[in-house]
């Protein structure tokens, strides 16, 4: 598995230069798009996965109805923030999940922590508050995992939970195995999972986020 990332242009958005980018297709989902932040999203998100395409000598991707990227003889998988946007790369059902940590915050544990989680939060039979770092890493462990079987969240997320073994965290109730989830953090503010399959993940990171902002016509 191969990953990149990119941070989302905060340029005012210039759809006069969409036709030297994207094909006639994607121009038209960027175009529908409202706020110029998801405009970037998108466009970023296209053009990381078009990266990652040509560093793994695969064809030109194409798109889902939904949205989601395809490309022959791989699986992708792509998520962003307002500020930051991830493609992956797999021979294998891949699914990655970005948040920013502090933002979580304000998402109330009950609604994203399975009854299991929430015992786990219990000492001596006092219930504790729920860390924002807790529930960025329940919440990306669950969409990712998710993602890599093609639903996203369309399942209340307390019906899965994520568990920390002795060889590393998984996430229970997608599939008849337990997903084993990597975690890792992005600078000092993201966090960033990974669900590959049933066994452990093993990724690499490639930094084509610089080919691609190099060879990005809105940055000049």
């Amino acid at each position: 598995m191969l990953w990149t990332c990119s941070q989302v242009p905060r340029a005012r958005f210039d759809h006069a230069l969409l036709p030297q980018v994207v094909g006639e297709g994607r121009r038209r989902r960027v175009e529908s798009l409202r706020r110029g932040e998801q405009q970037w999203q998108c466009l970023t998100a296209d053009r990381l996965v078009r990266a990652l395409a040509h560093h793994v000598g695969l064809g030109e991707h194409a798109y889902l109805p939904s949205g989601q990227p395809v490309i022959d003889g791989a699986h992708v998988s792509v998520s962003h923030d307002s500020t930051v946007v991830v493609a992956t790369i797999s021979g294998t059902p891949v699914g990655v999940d970005v948040v920013d940590v502090q933002r979580c915050e304000r998402l109330d544990a009950r609604h994203v922590f399975s009854p299991a989680e929430m015992e786990g939060l219990s000492v001596h039979g006092e219930r504790l508050q729920a860390t924002p770092l807790q529930k960025a890493r329940s919440w990306a462990a669950k969409e990712a995992a998710l993602k890599r079987v093609g639903r996203g969240l369309d399942l209340d997320p307390r019906r899965l939970s994520l568990h920390r073994t002795p060889s590393g965290w998984t996430v229970e109730g997608v599939a008849p195995h337990a997903s084993p989830v990597q975690l890792a953090a992005l600078g000092s503010v993201h966090l960033l999972a990974f669900v590959n399959g049933p066994e452990p993940v093993l990724s690499s990171y490639i930094p084509v986020h610089r080919i691609v902002l190099q060879s990005h016509p809105f940055d000049h």
